[in-house]
């Protein structure tokens, strides 16, 4: 008898990590980000954010920072979508 669907899969996160940062990027457009920690401070969330911006020499840098909630936007992210190669997600599926 096989394994259900559910079996085989990751679990989905329970906390999104990932945002989009808004304002940041070259023009203002948005960047990807991951968050660190967060913060309340008079009633105003804060979340501490790293991400990755180009520098004027072509390389890039990570930068760090506490950012207002109100420039985030969750970034959802299934991993059971993120990998498509069976290969790869086999060799990767947690144990049950």
């Amino acid at each position: 008898m096989g394994q259900r669907q559910k079996d085989k899969e990751w679990p989905a996160p329970r906390n999104t990590r990932h945002v989009w940062i808004l304002g940041s990027g070259p023009h203002g457009a948005p960047v990807q980000g991951l968050v660190i920690a967060w913060h309340r401070h008079a009633y105003r969330w804060q979340a501490l954010c790293c991400w990755v911006e180009p520098t004027e020499d072509g390389g890039e840098q990570l930068v760090q920072r506490w950012l207002p909630v109100e420039r985030l936007r969750p970034a959802r992210t299934d991993p059971n979508q993120a990998i498509r190669y069976s290969w790869f997600s086999e060799r990767l599926r947690p144990s049950r």
